[in-house]
C-alpha cells in the first residue's frame, strides 16, 4: 500500500481515480490545484504523486513534481495529461516523471502504474535540503534526515524537540524577518554555528516550513523551487498580464524550449507543437489558448493553409508570426499584423499583444 497524493483541477478525474486506487486499499489524499498540492504535499509526504500537467494558478503539474522532490527525493511521479506532446514526454522525463499517462485513460492503467513505482529505477537526486514542520509554538512536528544531521552538531542535539531547544535568548530567530528573506540564526553549541533559515506564513493547519541551509552545504537564495514551497511571492520585472494561454508552433525544438521556458516563468501557461498536426490536436482539446505563435519556416506546410485552418478551429485566437528574418510583410499578406523576429523578449511579445491594430 501506497500514500498518494491526486492532482487534478477537475473533480471527475481526481474523485475517478482516488476511486481507482481504494481499491488496491491505497492511502489517498486528494489536491485541486498546483498551490494546495504543495502545500498538502509538503505534509503528507506522499510516496507516489498522480498529477495533471496543466493546472490553474500557474503552478503546473512538473512544477509541483520537483517542488516536492525538494523534500522527498525519492518520491515518484505519474504525470497525466490531455495534451501530450513528445516536447512534453521529453520534458516528464528530464524531471524525473516515472509514468506519463494521457487522458482518458483505463482503471487498469492508473492501477498498473501505481503498482509499478515500486519497482521502478530511482528517480533524478536532488540537492539535499534540511527542513522541518513546527506549529506555531515552535514544536517540531516533522525533521528531515538532513535537518537532524544539523541538529545534532548543536547542544540540543539531533532529537529536539521545539526550536526554543535549539535557539536560546537573543539568538531565537524572527520568523516574520525569515518569511520575507533569508536569516542568518545562531543554534546554541559550543562553537560558533550559523545557518541560514527562510520559512513561510502558518499555513491553515497552523503549521509552517522552515527552511536551513549553511555556508558548506548546496546555495538556495533565489532559488525558484524553495520560493515555490514556501509560496513565497517573488516579485518580477515581467508578469505575464493576459488569462489566456499560448501556443508556439515551432520547428526548433531548442527555441520552443527556450521560449517556453521564458513564458512560464513568467506566470503563462504554454503548449509547444512542432508540426501542424500536433497544434491542431491541441487546440481542439483546450479552449483556454487564446495566442498562437507561428514559425515562418514550419516544415512540411503551406503557411497560409496553415494559418487558415487554425482560425477555423478557434477564429477569436491571435496569431502572432515569428522567424529568424524579417518576414512581417509575408505574414501581413496572409493577414496576420503582429510580428516578431527572434529571438524576443517576453516584453516584447506582451506589448505586441497590448497594441490595438
Amino acid at each position: 500500500m501506497s500514500r498518494v497524493l491526486i492532482v487534478d483541477d477537475e473533480p471527475d478525474y481526481r474523485g475517478q481515480v482516488e476511486t481507482i486506487l481504494c481499491w488496491d486499499e491505497h492511502e489517498t489524499k486528494t489536491a485541486a490545484s498546483g498551490r494546495e498540492a504543495i502545500d498538502i504535499g509538503a505534509r503528507y509526504r506522499p510516496d507516489v504523486l498522480i498529477v495533471d500537467w496543466m493546472l490553474r494558478n500557474h503552478v503546473h503539474g512538473l512544477h509541483v513534481s520537483e517542488t516536492l522532490r525538494m523534500i522527498r527525493p525519492d518520491m515518484r511521479t505519474i504525470l497525466i495529461t490531455g495534451f501530450a506532446s513528445d516536447d512534453l514526454r521529453a520534458e516528464a522525463v528530464n524531471k524525473g516523471v516515472l509514468e506519463f499517462i494521457e487522458k482518458p485513460f483505463e482503471a487498469d492503467r492508473i492501477r498498473a502504474a501505481v503498482q509499478a513505482t515500486g519497482h521502478g529505477i530511482d528517480p533524478l537526486q536532488v540537492s539535499p535540503l534540511a527542513w522541518i514542520q513546527a506549529d506555531t509554538n515552535g514544536s517540531i512536528l516533522f525533521a528531515n534526515e538532513r535537518a537532524r544531521a544539523l541538529f545534532a552538531e548543536t547542544a540540543a542535539g539531533a532529537a529536539v524537540t521545539a526550536l526554543d531547544q535549539l535557539f536560546a535568548g537573543p539568538n531565537r530567530p524572527d520568523l516574520e524577518a525569515a518569511v520575507h528573506w533569508w536569516q542568518v540564526v545562531y543554534p546554541r553549541s559550543d562553537r560558533r554555528i550559523a545557518w541560514q533559515l527562510r520559512t513561510q506564513h502558518p499555513w491553515v493547519d497552523g503549521t509552517r516550513l522552515l527552511v536551513f541551509s549553511t555556508s558548506e552545504g548546496p546555495q538556495y537564495f533565489q532559488h525558484h523551487l524553495i520560493d515555490m514551497l514556501l509560496d513565497v511571492q517573488v516579485p518580477k520585472h515581467v508578469r505575464w498580464p493576459f488569462v489566456g494561454r499560448v501556443l508556439i508552433i515551432d520547428e526548433q525544438e531548442l527555441y520552443r524550449r527556450f521560449a517556453t521556458a521564458m513564458l512560464q516563468s513568467a506566470g503563462a501557461g504554454c503548449y509547444t507543437a512542432q508540426t501542424y498536426e500536433q497544434a491542431v490536436n491541441l487546440l481542439e482539446k483546450d479552449d483556454g489558448i487564446e495566442y498562437i505563435i507561428v514559425d515562418y519556416g514550419e516544415p512540411g506546410s503551406d503557411l497560409y493553409s496553415l494559418i487558415r485552418g487554425l482560425k477555423a478551429i478557434r477564429p477569436e485566437t491571435t496569431v502572432i508570426g515569428h522567424s529568424n528574418d524579417d518576414r512581417s510583410s509575408e505574414f501581413a499578406t496572409l493577414g496576420i499584423s503582429r510580428f516578431l523576429s527572434k529571438p524576443w523578449r517576453l516584453l516584447d511579445l506582451i506589448d505586441l499583444l497590448q497594441r490595438e491594430d
